[in-house]
């Protein structure tokens, strides 16, 4: 089973910064900001073709690159994600 616990939420999160990078860049030229989106958006892609290399398909019905981390301990409150082999592919 997969161990990097941190690949869900950077998955999450690198359209989102690269959003605001590309957001940020208002006085550049369009096609500049064109080919850094191409760029950017190559990141989401290797993470994602990452976790379906790194997928251990034989662990039937099993969650992998799994995060629980308490959001709220207080009210017992989790976020929480992992990754079956049918959302792997969504």
């Amino acid at each position: 089973m997969p161990t990097s616990n941190y690949i869900l939420p950077a998955l999450l999160l690198a359209p989102l910064i690269s959003a605001i990078i590309i957001a940020t860049l208002r006085r550049v030229r369009g096609q500049t900001v064109a080919v850094l989106a191409f760029i950017l958006s190559l990141i989401p892609l290797g993470i994602a073709a990452y976790m379906v290399s790194a997928f251990d398909y034989t662990a039937s019905g099993a969650w992998q690159f799994n995060v629980v981390l308490d959001w709220l301990p207080d009210f017992n409150v989790k976020f929480t994600l992992g990754v079956d082999a049918i959302s792997l592919w969504l």
